[in-house]
């Protein structure tokens, strides 16, 4: 029963190990893919936020969960901007649209794509678009 257990978790281990491990190398070739097809401040956001890209997949952190972080931030800056908070809208939407170009790296770079991620960020960037048409 002890080895059956230990050989479970040597199996998770390295199931782990085989999805993160080489992160750093993927995300600087993925990222240099990017470059082309996206803009300098995609580009930059990209940058910036590789580096952790290792942590925040360690955490179990998806596409899906940064897509649905950013789709409540966009609401709730958009609630601001209908109060007459500029700052805060400016500050939320921003912090949106990071969670927006990291989910989309994320999942191209750790081959985390999903046609429910897909659909899910499609959707949220129209009801975004859609009530931002409203609320200016």
């Amino acid at each position: 029963m002890v080895h059956r257990a230990k050989a479970e978790r040597r199996a998770r281990e390295e199931a782990f190990a085989a999805v993160v491990g080489g992160i750093e190398d993927r995300s600087n070739r993925y990222r240099a893919v990017d470059e082309g097809e996206t803009s300098p401040v995609d580009n930059a956001i990209i940058n910036a936020c590789a580096p952790s890209a290792t942590w925040v997949v360690e955490m179990g952190v998806t596409p899906n969960h940064l897509s649905i972080v950013g789709g409540l931030l966009a609401l709730v800056a958009l609630v601001a901007l209908w109060f007459g908070h500029i700052l805060v809208f400016v500050a939320l939407f921003a912090a949106s649209y990071v969670l927006d170009v990291m989910d989309g790296w994320l999942a191209r770079s750790f081959h985390m794509y999903s046609e429910w991620g897909e659909t899910l960020d499609h959707v949220k960037d129209c009801i975004v678009v859609v009530l931002l048409a409203l609320v200016l």
